[in-house]
């Protein structure tokens, strides 16, 4: 019987009257931390050993006992990664106390592993409540190798081998087809002189990748100095052959940084979202 369970079950021989709890009283209570294998892995292609790699996963809370918990870094454990593995250590946060309404709720996060160095194929292994390390054969985070001039300081475009749009926000919506999407990216110039050059997409089994590239210009270091910025809005990009499932929406940024969410594609015949860039 896994942990969550047990503390569950234990919740509700001592709740007394059996009187459920409110949110709030839940949350005034003080978590453990627990391990939670996700059911779902999302990783993005095209990284490169120098940029900021990043995977979703998705779990479900099976009461309302159990919180979301964001990771830190202490929870990525690198130490394998020149055998080619990563550990994860995905907790949240379980309150003990009394009686735990059970409510199966999906969650959704994202995890942030960084710049590696290093370019392979590396293994996702997730800990379980029983330190058992588990995977699945697709959660495995490619990485390309880098020119080494990318990884110098003065690199004019930080740890981006190209030069991305520099994206803040998308929207996405599936057609009346709901085979087509149609994507429009919004952000913020910081150089008069950047002008959006393409705007690729790649469709995966589960991942909608949108990479948008800028023309390339010599950098200006008095042209830099001067604060500048302008609104930008890209003309609708259309991509074909979408999978009806759910799927992780990815959109490259400049400065290693991204636009992402996750969209159910299988159930809603029209979506319209907005998702805020991440750093």
């Amino acid at each position: 019987m896994g942990l969550k369970i047990f503390l569950f079950y234990i919740c509700v021989i001592f709740s007394g009257w059996g009187i459920p709890w409110s949110s709030a009283q839940i949350e005034g209570l003080i978590p453990i931390e627990v391990e939670d294998v996700p059911v779902e892995v999302y990783v993005p292609k095209g990284f490169d050993a120098n940029d900021l790699t990043e995977i979703w996963v998705e779990g479900y809370f099976e009461s309302q006992c159990e919180k979301y918990r964001p990771l830190t870094r202490e929870d990525i454990d690198l130490s394998q990664l020149d055998r080619g593995k990563i550990v994860i250590h995905n907790k949240n946060y379980l309150y003990q106390g009394f009686l735990c309404t059970p409510h199966l709720q999906r969650y959704q996060k994202r995890i942030e592993i960084g710049a590696l160095g290093l370019d392979g194929e590396f293994t996702l292994a997730f800990m379980n409540e029983r330190q058992e390390e588990k995977n699945k054969p697709d959660w495995s985070l490619p990485v390309a190798p880098v020119d080494p001039k990318y990884l110098e300081p003065e690199h004019p475009f930080g740890p981006d081998a190209d030069f991305y749009a520099p994206v803040k926000s998308f929207d996405f919506e599936l057609l009346e087809d709901r085979s087509t999407a149609q994507i429009v990216i919004h952000g913020d110039f910081s150089d008069p002189r950047m002008k959006i050059k393409t705007i690729e997409t790649r469709v995966h089994e589960k991942v909608i990748e949108v990479v948008p590239y800028l023309e390339h210009f010599d950098m200006d270091s008095e042209v830099q100095k001067q604060a500048y910025s302008e609104p930008f809005k890209s003309k609708p990009i259309q991509v074909e052959d979408v999978p009806n499932r759910r799927v992780l929406v990815h959109v490259r940024s400049l400065g290693g940084k991204s636009a992402s969410s996750i969209f159910d594609l299988s159930k809603t015949p029209r979506i319209e979202a907005k998702q805020e860039d991440r750093k």
